[in-house]
């Protein structure tokens, strides 16, 4: 999975299109607080994730919808999700269309044809994670939950402080309630197709498989 474009539409019906070359590296070069770091906000928006990090501000304030095409061999995913409402944080419907070749939605046009659900379940189907639910011991107080494309952010994103960081190095590694939900999902994004293969052992750390 590559990201083909970043898209985002006003208030108004104006929309700013990001497109990128799916083949090498791309880099965004910019003044500071221009937006540059909001870019990877609305991509993990964009892949299922109700919380919308984006900070509030000129952003916010002046965008109505976010927008990625995620580009697969052969075949791309347009996602859309609206920009939750004023002094909210989470918006959980999203547009979702699949294509070999889609043309980009005019703002009239958008509408939500589902939501977060959907497009985890579309996007983890394409990229081959298995269909895994958690294991939880009985008498457990955690609750078991279906591994999917959004676990993998932990290993797409380093924000700029994060590169910095001596101590971490996974996105979100700091969160305390994902250090125990990370194990099962780190399994399933570095292929293991049969989770009941994997033989048990103490976890070392936070990333840690066996």
């Amino acid at each position: 999975m590559k990201i083909a474009s970043i898209h985002i539409y006003s208030h108004d019906g104006r929309r700013r299109d990001l497109p990128f070359e799916t083949e090498g590296l791309n880099i965004i070069t910019g003044l500071a607080s221009t937006g540059k770091s909001s870019l990877s906000d609305i991509v993990e928006y964009c892949m299922g994730e109700a919380d919308c990090k984006i900070a509030e501000g000129f952003i916010r304030e002046k965008v109505s919808w976010f927008a990625v095409i995620f580009q697969f061999p052969g075949q791309q995913v347009f996602v859309a999700k609206p920009n939750p409402k004023p002094g909210r944080v989470q918006c959980s419907l999203a547009m979702l269309l699949r294509g070999a070749q889609i043309s980009i939605p005019a703002f009239e046009n958008l509408a939500h044809n589902g939501g977060d659900e959907l497009v985890q379940q579309v996007l983890s189907s394409m990229l081959g994670i298995p269909e895994t639910k958690t294991a939880v011991p009985e008498r457990s107080s955690r609750v078991s939950y279906s591994v999917n494309v959004k676990h993998t952010t932990y290993y797409l994103f380093q924000k700029q402080g994060l590169v910095a960081n001596k101590d971490l190095l996974f996105y979100r590694q700091s969160e305390e309630h994902l250090l125990r939900l990370s194990a099962t999902p780190s399994r399933c994004c570095l292929g293991s197709r049969s989770l009941p293969t994997w033989r048990r052992r103490p976890i070392v750390g936070p990333h840690s498989v066996s």
